[in-house]
């Protein structure tokens, strides 16, 4: 017996119609919040952008607001994904923090991790640029489909008896160093997001509290639209997690529907 062809439902890949973005920051168990974040968007661009002061360093916090303000207001002059125009305006934030680092004086103590995401909204293109240990998860329909990889070594030190080792990074890149030392990874492939993408932009005072697969549970798709009273919540975890001592936390979800 034939059947009905109405009947079958078929869940599909598709172009998604809408965006929407939520950011939450939080100073932790710090005296300031040396992160930053921030978004801008018309009808047929959107960008992105988290940045970390990199160690607490006196000078973070500006190093941070530089980096995420320069990369929107490049990006908003600029409206194109070209790899190597992306990659100037990166180089053009660091400038603006060595440049900064002179006026202040504060030489090697201001430097600033960064992670920026840049979206074509009528082909759904993506791409994205990084430096430092703040990251870029895409979650997909079937799971994580691919993250940034930090540049940064990660130190495990002896802890006391019956306690687990203490581990920490190092990063050997960030915003405010030389250009000639300075490493920005940009996406370098083609990629285009499709409906029910999620994409999530954090520093590591987020990222530090979860694995990779809880973020994947928490964020990527079947769960509820990530909206702003689910962020709250995933706030609200990431502090108790890293208790009263928490680095400053910072994060972003973008989410295609």
């Amino acid at each position: 017996m034939k059947e009905d062809d109405s009947t079958i439902q078929l869940d599909v890949p598709r172009h998604p119609v809408a965006l929407a973005c939520v950011g939450k920051t939080h100073q932790g168990g710090r005296a300031e919040n040396q992160d930053a974040l921030g978004w801008w968007e018309d009808e047929n661009w959107f960008c992105a952008a988290v940045a970390d002061g990199a160690g607490g360093h006196e000078g973070g916090a500006l190093a941070a607001s530089l980096a995420v303000h320069t990369l929107l207001e490049g990006f908003r002059a600029l409206r194109s994904l070209d790899a190597t125009a992306l990659r100037q305006l990166a180089l053009q934030a660091n400038a603006g923090i060595l440049a900064e680092q002179g006026k202040c004086g504060l030489g090697g103590n201001m430097f600033s991790t960064v992670v920026f995401v840049a979206i074509q909204k009528i082909t759904w293109q993506v791409r994205w640029l990084h430096a430092g240990d703040s990251r870029l998860y895409w979650f997909c329909q079937s799971g994580l489909k691919g993250q940034t990889q930090d540049h940064a070594v990660q130190i495990t030190q002896s802890a006391g008896k019956n306690q687990p080792p203490a581990r920490s990074h190092q990063l050997f890149s960030a915003l405010g160093q030389p250009p000639e030392n300075l490493l920005v990874d940009v996406l370098d492939r083609n990629h285009f997001l499709v409906a029910r993408d999620r994409l999530l932009l954090c520093t590591d005072g987020f990222w530090d509290s979860f694995s990779s697969r809880e973020l994947t549970e928490k964020i990527g798709y079947p769960n509820p639209v990530v909206c702003d009273q689910y962020c709250n919540t995933l706030l609200a975890e990431s502090l108790q997690r890293a208790g009263s001592k928490s680095d400053n936390l910072t994060f972003v979800v973008v989410s295609l529907s």
